[in-house]
C-alpha cells in the first residue's frame, strides 16, 4: 500500500461512505492503521483541515446530526456529530490535488 496524506484518506473514507457520509472524529481515529504518512497531527489540525475541504467545495454537510457523548458516555455534549460527504467537485478533484488541498485553496501568485 503506499502512503497517503490525511485529505487522501479522508478522500477514500468519503468516497467509501457514499451519500451516508462520514463523521470527522471517526476516521482521525481510524487513520493511524492505514499508511497514513502524517497520522501524530493533533485532532485540532485535522479539523482545520476538513475546513479547508469545506471552503473548496469539495465536501459538505449530509444533513445527518446525531447525538454525541463523552468518551466515558456519561454526558451529552453540546456539538452534535454532522456527517459530511463528497461533492461532486470533490470527486472531479484528482487524488494528487487531494494530496495538498492547501495548494489548491492559496496557490502561489503569479507575479
Amino acid at each position: 500500500m503506499k502512503r497517503i496524506t490525511n485529505a487522501q484518506f479522508l478522500r477514500q473514507c468519503l468516497i467509501n461512505a457514499g451519500e451516508r457520509g462520514i463523521v470527522f472524529a471517526d476516521t482521525f481515529r481510524r487513520r493511524k492503521g492505514n499508511d497514513v504518512i502524517y497520522h501524530k497531527g493533533t485532532y485540532a489540525s485535522y479539523i482545520k483541515l476538513s475546513q479547508v475541504l469545506k471552503r473548496l467545495g469539495w465536501i459538505e454537510a449530509t444533513g445527518e446530526k446525531e447525538t454525541a457523548y463523552s468518551r466515558s458516555g456519561s454526558y451529552e455534549l453540546k456539538q452534535p456529530r454532522t456527517y459530511y460527504k463528497i461533492t461532486p467537485e470533490g470527486l472531479a478533484h484528482s487524488e494528487q490535488d487531494w494530496s495538498n488541498p492547501l495548494c489548491i485553496l492559496y496557490p502561489k501568485s503569479s507575479h
